[in-house]
């Protein structure tokens, strides 16, 4: 009886040791699919303006569609609080940020491409799958790709 209570013991010690490196795991494997997800955001917009014409008619802009997926808590994904994409109306620029339940925002600011949310940041809080429409304007003779979420009811796709 006194080897099950010390085996028992032990195991629950061992455990509560590496719980806090499994977090640990578990936040940086969020951290590194959320960065490439945003990535592939800023690529897209970088895309649009090198290899598109903007004009000034938003209904026939070049477009982008980008899904960025937001993981749900499990064993190896940390819980996502929000992920955030701003405009660039402010001093910094445009801006690309998220942050995982329990610690700090990380934000990253898109420099080189002028980035419009017209609506406002978009803000994904929601688990899940995610659809990004980028298109490719022209305001004042320059080129500004704007940024918006897709409903499931905009031309007809799916969300």
């Amino acid at each position: 009886m006194t080897r099950f209570v010390v085996s028992v013991a032990l195991a629950v010690a061992l455990v509560a040791a590496s719980l806090p490196a499994v977090e640990n795991a578990r936040a940086d494997r969020t951290t590194s699919h959320l960065d490439a997800e945003l990535t592939r955001v800023g690529d897209a917009a970088r895309g649009l303006i090198e290899t598109e014409d903007a004009v000034g008619d938003a209904s026939l802009a070049a477009r982008r569609v980008v899904t960025v997926s937001v993981p749900e808590r499990s064993l190896t994904a940390a819980s996502v609080d929000y992920v955030e994409l701003d405009g660039g109306d402010g001093p910094t620029g445009a801006s690309f940020g998220y942050r995982l339940a329990g610690r700090e925002e990380t934000t990253y600011h898109l420099a080189g491409v002028p980035l419009s949310t017209p609506s406002g940041p978009v803000r994904l809080s929601d688990t899940g799958t995610h659809r990004l429409a980028l298109s490719l304007v022209e305001r004042g003779r320059e080129p500004v790709v704007t940024l918006r979420r897709l409903e499931a009811d905009d031309a007809g796709e799916p969300n």
